[in-house]
């Protein structure tokens, strides 16, 4: 057998030994775990940045959205009020047009008139000349 102090040694080696495992299991299991956890750090941020994404996707599509439902809203307006512009101009057009044909008829008649105060007076210069020779 083994002389006690050649015992003694073993076993402290053999404990050593196997403190000396169980540290480095213990290392390994904290690196493990340390590189779960940073894997699922960079996990967390991703799915962060990407919900971000989302959601500024989303307020840029209800934006969008948005302007147009304006946007139509907009060239509906401007369409009625395109079509309102043209039945006032249609309207004040036929109006001109009744004032052009009542102008031309008042200045037919001041013709008429010139003429006939014309006649009056060569016929008012007849009978003049008509009393003083008579």
């Amino acid at each position: 057998m083994y002389p006690p102090s050649r015992f003694i040694f073993d076993s402290s080696s053999k404990i050593l030994e196997d403190k000396k495992d169980e540290y480095s299991e213990g290392v390994k299991e904290q690196e493990d775990e340390d590189e779960v956890q940073e894997v699922d750090e960079k996990r967390e941020k991703r799915l962060k940045k990407k919900r971000e994404d989302e959601n500024v996707a989303r307020v840029i599509w209800k934006k969008l959205k948005e302007d147009k439902l304006a946007s139509e809203k907009l060239r509906k307006k401007v369409s009625n009020e395109k079509k309102k512009l043209k039945e006032m101009i249609k309207e004040e057009s036929e109006k001109l047009q009744g004032l052009e044909d009542h102008l031309e008829k008042l200045v037919e008649e001041l013709k008429k008139l010139g003429e006939e105060k014309r006649k009056l007076q060569e016929d008012l210069e007849k009978l003049r000349e008509g009393i003083q020779a008579g």
